[in-house]
């Protein structure tokens, strides 16, 4: 659990996974820190992700050289996306909603791996 404050954040690190990552294939699989915009929308079913519609975000921010990105929300449900190349990404899907994240009192940790290019 994070820690407690007034000011909520979603924080955590955009990685990008590529190479042969298959199980037991010993191939070169590698987790690369990316820098990416990172969206907080009102939460996205997976209809309309699917369906590339989403309404405005409702805030964002960009990833640092190390992946890290932090931002400030009020206490609330979202999804969080990233654009990889202007492609809008999600690695989780839970009880119909896109990359869904319930932020109360304290800070939340959601970390993000792209992995449309590993094998």
């Amino acid at each position: 659990m994070g820690p407690t404050s007034s000011n909520p954040k979603l924080y955590g690190t955009v990685t990008k996974r590529t190479g042969n990552c298959m199980p037991g294939a010993g191939g070169n699989c590698m987790m690369t820190p990316v820098v990416r915009t990172v969206y907080i929308y009102s939460p996205v079913t997976f209809g309309q992700y699917q369906a590339n519609q989403y309404s405005s975000p409702i805030a964002s921010t960009v990833s640092g050289s190390d992946g890290a990105y932090s931002i400030t929300v009020p206490a609330g449900s979202y999804s969080v996306i990233v654009d990889d190349g202007g492609v809008k990404y999600c690695n989780l899907f839970s009880a119909g909603f896109a990359c869904p994240v319930t932020v109360g009192q304290t800070s939340v940790p959601y970390d993000i791996t792209i992995d449309v290019s590993a094998q």
